[in-house]
């Protein structure tokens, strides 16, 4: 029973020791938020912002702890908070709080973070009690002998660029007292991994309060500002910096700050050469009661490259800075810059002691000094320019400033072009006034210079000078330029003088050139005003020319009161505008033009261009354009109209350009074109010409080849391909054409084109071409008709001919009657080509004396091939009936035509023969002829002077070839020999026994035989020259009794003379028998 009460007890004792624990936590639980309740608020209301505590601890060596603080942004800021510290460590001496003193052994302030932030209007997320708070001196007395920040962060804005992690700071012997030191490290990370060491000490309760802290960091990154660097081209992988700043001084008298920068690696493309370390150094001091800084020194240099040093003060700081220097370029060495794109420039800048001085509210200092470049060059592919030298001198007083500029060169090279000889140049600039208003006085020479440019033709000019004088008032200018060229020559074109001037009216946002005037030997150009003007900023822009005028006498150019306007809108990524514009008049190589005047739009996508009147040669055209800006104009939509154009002056006009010796004159009644180009070698559409009274005058000989013509075309463009048709012609002459382009845009372009040429009489086409017939034909007898069709191929540089030529009924008649030929019927063929012929030439048979037999017998028993034409003649008479009945079968090989055969009668006896005509080199010709059974008889008595002289059948054969159509280009061969038959004996007159033998035949008082009548001749330069002739017999003895000789080669006749001499002869006979 003792043993089960004692149990009972023990158990109860334990509920209650329990029971009273927990009461006891339950206070203090309600004693510790009620006292974090009360410090939230008491905070809170003393710094007005929102300060919440999330817990309180206190530890059994008097340490408090506070755990997740936060101050709230103010009300005007969004949520958020300015400050929130993960816990803060008070360890407190007790004791000292007793004889009211504030004591810490220890303060740690764990990972707070600092968020500092602006609104619209500039204001921090720091109420103004805070800021109060902040800037009170506190009268109570406090000692800490440590106080430390751990893994601290702190950023403005919320920009990851300006944020600052693992803030570490450890501040030792914090106090209220007098004459304390506080000692001052740490370190933090900022934009990256870059650590910042700070250290140093502060007297912070001094009067003087006096300090010194240094702060350093080393292979400082730059990549974190890579956005801001990327614009000067620096490369922030690359570079790197060495920082170290020492300021020491008080509160009272000032400070002073050294510092040194160093640049490592700098990796920029504004420098050419590989600049390892660049350092800038500052010795200054900050006087505080002055409220000036004094920079003693500040220095950058780097290698041989540059050296810069200064000197200066800084005064007012606060209110109205102004400031005071020296600066001293003792070397930059220009060639470490990329100061030009793709060129190589070397030189050395230096200065003398340059004094500035100005106020930071004004940008332009008041400066004096002079700033020297020595033996500078600029090399590039296009220029060369050596032996740079210029001096700047700068004075400014009383706000006036003076720029004295001279400077002299020597150009090797220009616009790519190597010149022949070295040209020197001068330049002189002269400014002089207040910032107000500065006026300038510049002027530019350059001496003899020569080059060869494209075409290995030289350019020269004497000398070229340039003046420019005008004033520059706040950003406008106004002034006057002048230049001249003298001696200028280009190829074998010579200007001894070149002149002209302009006025100059710039303004913020307009640029106007008034009173342009050039003027040279034969040559003037002036322009009223050119006017561009951007009355919206960059958006847009206006030009306006007025009044240019154009004179060049010389190549027949003259245009007056030429007027443009041109509105363009410019935007992000857009453009557009429109254009006005207008010629009252007009005149080019004769071609005259009244008013012209047009219309045009444009924007990133498209453009139009609209001419809905233009004067040209008497006519009115009128023109629409439309296409794209982009890229390329396609696709390019076309329509044009044109009437009643005069083409005289633009036909001589298109003759002296190209030097063909033609030119057409008549009406272009009306033509039109209406397409699309949808590329420069895609055109679709259709045109028309109609043209009447047209006529084409041979400039050179000063005759008409064609009077009163007429042409109707109509074209059809088919992409790469143009197919047309016309009908052409003069008189009573019309031929139709047609056909087809092929690349029609293109360099090998291939034609194919159909002529034909209806049945017409020969004497129609001879009145219809009076004026270029062949005078020899004027008067001629022509009869008959005929026709033709041709077509002509031309591609791959190569010209195809091929066609017929139709003959019906063809007679010519000579003017005299000394000739005539015909009737002629059949057909010629027509082939030509050009190019090297892969056919193997046709060839005739071998006429010689000993083939006579075999050819005779090959031609008169000659069976004719299929696809020959046929050509017949019904007579050839010179002087008397020489040829009658004549065939001709031929057809065209390439460009030969190959006259296989031929035959017809001859005095009682028959002809054969092959001829071969070759056009593929001028003309050339070869022919062989077969004599057979001609009757001398026959012969005589068609000749009427011969008519009785000599009988006997003849046989023979000849060859002949020439060129041209020149008796002299002939040449040949031919045999003839005499033989008796039954029906015709060989026998000769008495009457020509005495013509031919002389005084020594005169005794035979008859008729004689003879049995041998032989003529071998030779064809050369025009003449017949006799081989043999003889005319013998012998009788029943072997005695020969008659002999008739020439001696070889000693006898010649010209063929003209021996032709005419027929001709006389027969018409003498003729008019006998009348």
């Amino acid at each position: 029973m003792a043993l089960h009460l004692k149990r009972i007890f023990t158990i109860a004792s334990a509920i209650v020791i329990i029971l009273i624990f927990f009461l006891v936590f339950i206070g203090y639980l309600d004693v510790k938020k009620t006292l974090v309740t009360r410090i939230s608020d008491k905070v809170t209301s003393l710094i007005g912002q929102k300060v919440d505590i999330g817990d309180l601890s206190f530890s059994p060596s008097a340490g408090i702890n506070l755990y997740n603080m936060s101050i709230k942004n103010p009300k005007d800021f969004d949520s958020g908070h300015f400050l929130h510290i993960k816990r803060i460590y008070l360890n407190m001496k007790l004791s000292e709080l007793l004889r009211g003193k504030i004591y810490f052994k220890n303060i740690v302030v764990y990972s707070p973070e600092f968020i500092l932030l602006t609104d619209k209007n500039g204001r921090l997320n720091i109420s103004q009690k805070l800021m109060q708070f902040l800037s009170e001196k506190s009268e109570a007395q406090y000692q800490v002998d440590e106080f430390t920040i751990d893994s601290g962060i702190f950023h403005i804005n919320e920009d990851e660029e300006y944020k600052m992690n693992n803030i570490n700071l450890n501040l030792k012997d914090l106090s209220s007292y007098p004459s304390t030191k506080t000692l001052i490290q740490g370190y933090t990370s900022y934009a990256g991994k870059n650590k910042i060491k700070f250290d140093g000490w502060v007297y912070l309760n001094d009067e003087l309060k006096k300090f010194i802290l240094s702060v350093s960091s080393e292979d400082f990154d730059l990549s974190a500002f890579k956005k801001y660097f990327d614009r000067f081209k620096i490369d922030t992988e690359r570079t790197k910096l060495d920082i170290h700043i020492i300021t020491d001084g008080d509160s009272e008298n000032g400070f002073n700050l050294k510092s040194k920068i160093q640049i490592k690696d700098a990796g920029s493309s504004f420098f050419k050469k590989d600049v390892q370390n660049i350092l800038l150094t500052i010795d200054a001091f900050l006087k505080i009661k002055e409220s000036s800084l004094v920079i003693n020194n500040m220095s950058l240099a780097s290698g041989d490259v540059l050296a810069i040093h200064s000197k200066g003060i800084i005064t007012d700081v606060v209110k109205n800075p102004s400031y005071s220097a020296e600066l001293s370029i003792n070397r930059m060495d220009i060639s470490a810059f990329n100061l030009m794109k793709n060129a190589k420039i070397r030189g050395l800048l230096t200065s003398n002691s340059m004094h500035m001085k100005g106020t930071f509210k004004k940008v332009i200092p008041e400066i004096s000094g002079t700033l020297q470049l020595n033996d500078a060059a600029v090399t590039s592919n296009d220029m060369r320019i050596e032996r740079i030298n210029a001096n700047v001198t700068l004075s400014s007083e009383d706000r006036e400033l003076s720029v004295k500029t001279e400077a002299t060169a020597r150009i090797l090279k220009a616009g790519g072009y190597i010149l022949d000889k070295p040209s020197d140049i001068s330049l002189s600039v002269n400014t002089k006034g207040k910032f107000e208003k500065i006026d300038v006085i510049s002027s530019v020479t350059l001496t003899p210079f020569e080059m060869v440019v494209k075409g290995n033709k030289t350019a020269y000019s004497d000398s070229i000078n340039v003046h420019i004088e005008g004033s520059i008032k706040d950003t406008a200018f106004l002034g006057r330029s002048f230049f001249e060229l003298r001696g200028i020559k280009y190829d074998d074109y010579k200007i001894p003088r070149l002149n002209g001037s302009f006025g100059v009216d710039f303004t913020k946002n307009t640029i106007a050139i008034k009173d342009l005037s050039l003027k040279t030997e034969g040559f003037t150009s002036s322009a009223g005003q050119i006017k561009i003007k951007m009355p919206e900023g960059k958006a847009r822009y206006s030009i306006d020319s007025k009044d240019v005028n154009i004179s060049y006498p010389e190549k027949q150019i003259e245009l007056n009161n030429f007027d443009l306007y041109a509105d363009v809108h410019t935007g992000r990524e857009k453009i557009s505008g429109n254009i006005d514009f207008s010629i009252r008049k007009g005149k080019v190589q004769g071609i005259t033009s009244g008013l012209i005047s047009g219309t045009g739009n444009f924007d990133e996508k498209d453009f139009s261009v609209d001419i809905p009147r233009a004067e040209i040669s008497g006519g009115k055209i009128k023109l629409v354009l439309k296409g794209r800006t982009s890229e390329d104009p396609f696709p390019l939509t076309m329509k044009a109209l044109a009437e009643n154009i005069d083409t005289s002056d633009i036909s001589k006009a298109l003759s002296k350009l190209s030097g063909i010796p033609y030119s057409i004159a008549g009406n272009i009644k009306s033509a039109a074109f209406d397409g699309t180009l949808y590329s420069v070698d895609s055109l679709k559409g259709n045109a028309f010409v109609t043209a009447r009274n047209l006529s084409v005058f041979n400039e050179g000989t000063k005759r008409n080849i064609l009077k009163e013509g007429f042409l109707d075309s109509e074209m059809t463009f088919k992409g790469n391909a143009l197919e047309f048709k016309a009908d052409a012609g003069t008189g009573d002459v019309s031929t139709g054409i047609s056909g087809i382009i092929e690349r029609f845009m293109k360099k090998d372009r291939s034609i194919k084109i159909k002529a034909h040429l209806p049945e017409v009489k020969a004497a129609d086409i001879r009145d219809s071409f009076w004026d270029i017939f062949p005078d020899s034909f004027l008067y001629t007898g022509l009869d008959g008709s005929l026709s033709s069709d041709v077509f002509i191929d031309y591609g791959n540089n190569k010209l195809k001919i091929n066609g017929e030529l139709m003959l019906k009924d063809f007679t010519l008649k000579g003017e005299n009657n000394e000739y005539s030929v015909g009737p002629i019927n059949g057909v010629v063929p027509i082939l030509y080509s050009e190019g090297k012929d892969k056919q193997k030439p046709p060839q005739i048979p071998l006429f010689e004396h000993s083939e006579f037999d075999n050819l005779y017998n090959y031609y008169s028993q000659k069976e004719l091939e299929g696809g020959l034409n046929k050509l017949t003649i019904g007579s050839l008479s010179y002087g008397f009936r020489f040829l009658e009945d004549i065939t001709i079968w031929m057809r065209q090989n390439s460009n030969v035509l190959n006259i296989e055969y031929f035959s017809g009668n001859i005095s009682g006896g028959r002809f054969y023969g092959s001829a071969l005509v070759d056009i593929s080199h001028g003309f050339n010709y070869r022919a062989g002829i077969l004599l057979k059974g001609l009757s001398l008889t026959r012969l005589c008595e068609n000749i009427e002077p011969l008519k009785g002289y000599i009988s006997g059948k003849v046989e023979g054969i000849a060859y002949l070839k020439g060129s041209g159509f020149d008796s002299s280009q002939l040449i040949g061969k031919a045999d003839f020999w005499t033989y008796s038959t039954d029906n015709e004996k060989t026998k000769i007159s008495r009457e020509f026994l005495q013509k031919i033998g002389g005084p020594s035949l005169k005794a035979y008082i008859g008729d004689r035989r003879f049995d041998k009548g032989i003529m071998s001749l030779y064809l050369q330069d025009g003449f017949v020259i006799f081989k043999e002739l003889e005319i013998s017999n012998q009788n029943v003895f072997g005695i020969t009794d008659l002999s008739v000789k020439v001696v070889p080669f000693n006898n010649r006749i010209a063929i003209d003379h021996l032709m005419w001499t027929i001709t006389e002869a027969t018409q003498r006979a003729e008019g006998k028998q009348e």
